[in-house]
């Protein structure tokens, strides 16, 4: 004879350790659940870590390789600017420049940069020293024909699509200075055809150059080499050049207590015998007397002189 007694204390048993182990199970699944949320979120912080650690690197090349943009602009600068430099210094006689010659250089300008990279640098290369050449041919020569035969053939007209089209960090200063010595010593015909080219916008565009700190630096060690020229005193080409130069940049601003032999020097060329020299003295003095400090020193009865 079966005992049912027997029989109902296994049948507890075994529902108690049913429970028991779903007790179990529901504890484990429960720890397993917590884990697998601690897993997950050390390794949402890996990444966070790696992505920052990543993120920080790039940051890094970019600066570096901005660093080394920025050196190379400064020294390509102040090449180029010593380049002006001997330009200014240079006394050189009005060239009879032919026709010939400023379509062979317009065509440089105009040509298509295509190739690899390094054929596009060459071709880049091969604008500046057109610019270059523009620049020594007439930077401080009094030659009108000749600028107005440049512009007929396209000059301008190249030099404002490289401000328009270049991106504005491969803009350097010889294509700007290059454009700007056909606005220097010119008369109401060559003003007019620069005038009617309207260059403006591409040149307001300059504005947004991204060297700014590299520009900046470069017109600085430019001040101080124009100014080391006009006291060197070479030739009186040299320093007349210098002298304006500099004018022209303080336009409007005090001079440094060290460049006030500038205004001196200045009142000096009204008397000048040659006409462009004494009339373009005016107009830089003129200039100079925008700021109160500088009309002080220009009004210095030492050496009066009427600027109006």
């Amino acid at each position: 004879m079966i005992d049912s007694t027997d029989g109902l204390s296994n049948t507890s048993h075994d529902i108690n350790s049913d429970k028991q182990n779903a007790i179990h199970n529901e504890a484990d699944t429960d720890t397993n659940i917590e884990l697998n949320k601690k897993i997950k979120e050390l390794q949402d912080q890996v990444r966070i870590l790696e992505t920052e650690k990543e993120k920080e690197q790039q940051e890094k090349q970019i600066e570096k390789r901005r660093s080394d943009q920025l050196f190379e602009r400064l020294k390509q600068n102040n090449e180029q600017f010593d380049y002006f430099l001997k330009c200014l210094g240079t006394q050189r006689k009005s060239l009879n420049i032919k026709r010939s010659e400023w379509v062979e250089m317009n065509n440089g300008l105009k040509q298509e940069e295509k190739g690899n990279e390094d054929q596009k640098n060459l071709i880049r290369r091969k604008k500046i020293e057109v610019c270059q050449n523009i620049v020594l041919k007439l930077l401080g020569v009094q030659n009108e024909s000749s600028r107005i035969i440049a512009i007929e053939v396209g000059i301008i007209d190249s030099l404002i699509w490289i401000f328009a089209s270049y991106p504005i960090e491969q803009i350097q200063p010889i294509h700007i200075w290059s454009f700007f010595t056909f606005t220097n010593q010119i008369g109401d015909e060559t003003n007019q055809l620069i005038f009617n080219k309207k260059p403006y916008p591409q040149l307001l565009r300059l504005l947004d150059h991204p060297f700014t700190e590299v520009i900046d630096r470069s017109i600085c060690g430019g001040i101080d080499k124009i100014f080391s020229l006009f006291q060197r005193n070479i030739s009186k080409y040299s320093k007349d050049r210098a002298c304006f130069c500099l004018g022209l940049l303080y336009k409007g601003q005090e001079l440094p207590q060290s460049m006030n032999s500038l205004i001196a020097y200045l009142k000096l060329l009204l008397k000048d015998d040659t006409e462009w020299v004494n009339s373009n003295a005016r107009i830089v003095l003129q200039f100079l007397s925008l700021n109160a400090v500088n009309r002080l020193e220009i009004d210095n009865p030492v050496i009066k002189v009427v600027v109006h």
